[in-house]
Parts: structure tokens; sequence; C-alpha cells
């Protein structure tokens, strides 16, 4: 018995010296069983509307968006998307063509450069606003360049210069298609309008001869510049009627008063060429109402190279004995 009693009370000392257990709360026991949660990614901006883009868009002048539709990878510039409208006038259609071409497109985003691909579609609206569309509808250009051809002067100055214009109009028009397309050879340039281009340019070396007599001596000098520009672009032209040409500006020289340099053009037209008669005739002749000496005078000269086989020998006998 009383070995017993001994083993109880030494119980009763190891419970009273054993560690108590530790309370846990409900919410320790939850924090301590909850999944661990990752690290938030940060939010990415919200892209930006098609609207926000537009107005983005419109906000930059055309030359800007032609600029940055370059860097996209479009190489065209202001003249190309015009052709293009009105060769085609499906502004839907186009935009997704030149989408087609935009091969740097997938480098651009609108938040980080500014803009990207969506710009084609304002950039196409833009240039068609450009256009003059009522001119754009007329006929082909070869049924234009077929009825300036038919254009004649008459007596109303205001119509004259109209029909300048129309003739000037054209052939830049023609021009600009043959530098566009690198084009320097005559056939070529008739098969792509459907005309015959050098009864275009003779018409217009015609009448610009005749009113430009009229004018002001700047509008000899544009003229000047400009058809050489015409006739260099194709070298049949240019063999055919360059000699002409030179001789037109330099006898529209002379009669505005520009004697130095119209005589200057002139004795280098005689200089290059083997065939003197009709030049030397041309050139005296455009002095017969201004210095009847000066015209005598060029026309002796003639004579050491221009004898009864040439066709222009009468005609300069013509001038220096009347």
């Amino acid at each position: 018995m009383k070995e017993q009693d001994e083993k109880a009370e030494k119980a009763k000392e190891a419970a009273v010296d054993a560690p108590s257990l530790k309370e846990v709360t409900i919410e320790e026991v939850k924090a301590a069983t909850a999944p661990v949660e990752e690290p938030k990614k940060p939010e990415e901006a919200p892209k930006a509307s098609a609207e926000e883009k537009a107005a983005a868009y419109n906000a930059f002048n055309l030359d800007t968006i032609i600029e940055m539709a370059n860097e996209l990878g479009i190489e065209k510039t202001y003249d190309d998307y015009k052709k293009l409208l009105i060769a085609n006038n499906d502004p839907e259609q186009i935009a997704k063509d030149l989408a087609q071409e935009a091969t740097k497109a997938k480098s651009f985003t609108f938040e980080e450069d500014g803009y990207d691909v969506d710009l084609i579609p304002v950039l196409v609206a833009k240039v068609s606003d450009t256009i003059d569309w009522d001119a754009a509808n007329l006929l082909p250009l070869g049924d234009r360049i077929q009825e300036a051809c038919a254009m004649e002067l008459g007596e109303d100055a205001l119509a004259n210069t109209n029909v300048y214009n129309t003739l000037f109009d054209t052939v830049r028009e023609v021009l600009m298609i043959a530098q566009q397309e690198n084009v320097h050879d005559l056939a070529q340039i008739n098969e792509m309008t459907g005309a015959d281009v050098k009864a275009l340019v003779v018409k217009f070396m015609d009448v610009a001869y005749d009113i430009l007599k009229s004018w002001q001596y700047n509008d000899v000098k544009y003229y000047e510049g400009f058809i050489y520009s015409v006739l260099s672009q194709f070298e049949e032209l240019h063999q055919q009627l360059g000699t002409r040409a030179m001789m037109d500006v330099a006898d529209l020289l002379i009669l505005h008063g520009d004697f130095g340099l119209g005589d200057a053009n002139y004795h280098y037209i005689i200089r290059e060429n083997n065939i003197k008669d009709m030049i030397y005739f041309r050139f005296a002749n455009v002095y017969r109402g201004i210095d009847r000496d000066k015209a005598r005078a060029i026309a002796h000269e003639a004579l050491q190279w221009v004898d009864g086989r040439y066709d222009y020998y009468q005609a300069i006998l013509d001038i220096l004995h009347n």
C-alpha cells in the first residue's frame, strides 16, 4: 500500500514539473495553413483604343504621318499615295495593302513609340482629303493628251492662257509618271499613257513659242528649265527636239531684250551642229523686226557655211538683200 502511495506522489510531481502546452488561436491556425501568395505582378498600362489613336494621329500634319509610315517600312511619298487613291479609290483596301508593306510595324507600339500600324487608315484619309476629286475623275490620261493636242490658240487672251496651262499641266503629269517609274524610252511612255507623247510635247512647244512672246521674261526662264527637263527625260525626244527647243528659247530671250544670252545660245547651237542653214536663218530672222543691220550681218556670216545646196540658202539671201 505504501509502495502505491509513493508511485502516485511521484506522478503528481512529474505532472507539476511538465511544461504546459501553449494555447493556439484559430487565427494562428488559419495563418499557418493558408497557401503562400505569390507577389503580385505590376499591372500593365491599359491599351489605347482605336478612337484614342485616331485622335492622336489626326493631330499630326500629313508630312509627319508620312514620315511615321516610312519608319514602319512603307517607303512611299505623298505623290505615291495620291496615285494609289486616284487609280483605285478604295481607302479601306489601300490601307490593308499598305499594312502588308509595313515590314517594321511589329517593332512599334502606340504606348511606347507614339504610333503604330493603326496610323495607316488616317494617312490614307488625310491624303484623300487633299485630292481634287473633280479633276481626278476626268478622262484617262491618254484621252486628255489627245484633247490637249487638239486645242488651238485664238484671239481671246484668257482662253489662250487656258490652252497653255492645260498643255503644261498635261506634259508635267507625263513627266511625273516617267520620273516615278524611271522611264526614258518614248515607246514605253506612249504605251503607259495610251497616247503620242511626242505629239503632245511638240504641241506644247508650238503654243509656248507663240504665247510666251507676249508674257514676262520670267515666264520664258521658267519654260526653259521645264522643257529641258522634259526632253532630258526621254533620249529620243532630246535628240529630235533638243536643238529646236534651244532655238525657241534663244528667240524668246532675244524678243524679251536679253540679246546677250540669246546670242550666246545661238552661237553655242551653231558650234555644236554640222547642218547650220536652218539655225543661221532662225538667228537672223529673229532680229528682222528688232535690228535689221544685225539680221543682215548674221545672214552674211551664214554664207561662209551655206550655199545653194542647202534648204534655207534662199531664205538667208532674202534677209541679206531685203
